[in-house]
């Protein structure tokens, strides 16, 4: 298993690739990834649980998770998205503990308003990065601070969990913190004992 680095220096703070996947082995990385299929299937394990994305679905992996990506489909096309956390971090501080989640276990759950506007946002980060028209470096952060948002809103891990916490920012942040605490605390501990 290995950590991986993007370097974000040229001042873009995403970059993307088109893939076709047999066997990326575990790994993880400091940035957040966004598998979006755009062709066939391919099976991603991250940490203890294996999702099976099919064509038009996406998967978050999130900053140090590890993760692996494989498929028995040969003629399988994956974007792979990569951003850069600590660009998003000037908007949210706390980004590197926060974790999003995405549905893929059951068929048609990424068929609603939210995944669809998840796939507009990795669209059109695409087509600027693929374009690089007049200002393509201004409109790639504001697509992605409109992405972030639209992320916290709608694939934050405590939004899966508990539907009425979308009424109650602080009872959120409470959860939010307590479980900062117990993945550091674990993190930590683990270190301690390896």
């Amino acid at each position: 298993m290995r950590r991986e680095y993007i370097d974000f220096s040229t001042g873009i703070p995403v970059n993307v690739e088109l893939a076709t996947v047999e066997e990326y082995p575990l790994h993880w990385h400091n940035y957040i990834e966004v598998l979006y299929v755009l062709k066939g299937s391919i099976s991603v394990n991250i940490n203890a649980g294996t999702y099976e994305l099919v064509e038009n679905e996406v998967e978050i992996v999130n900053v140090d998770e590890a993760h692996r990506i494989f498929s028995k489909d040969k003629d399988n096309r994956v974007l792979i998205f990569h951003i850069d956390p600590y660009f998003f971090e000037k908007y949210y501080n706390d980004i590197k503990n926060m974790f999003f989640y995405t549905n893929s276990s059951e068929e048609g759950a990424q068929e609603s308003e939210e995944y669809d506007e998840l796939r507009t946002f990795l669209s059109i980060l695409l087509c600027e990065l693929v374009q690089k028209s007049d200002n393509y470096d201004e409109e790639i952060e504001n697509t992605l601070v409109e992405l972030l948002y639209h992320l916290i809103n709608n694939f934050h891990y405590l939004m899966h969990e508990q539907e009425e916490l979308r009424e109650n920012d602080e009872q959120l942040d409470r959860y939010h913190r307590i479980s900062k605490y117990i993945y550091n605390n674990y993190i930590n501990f683990n270190n301690k004992n390896s």
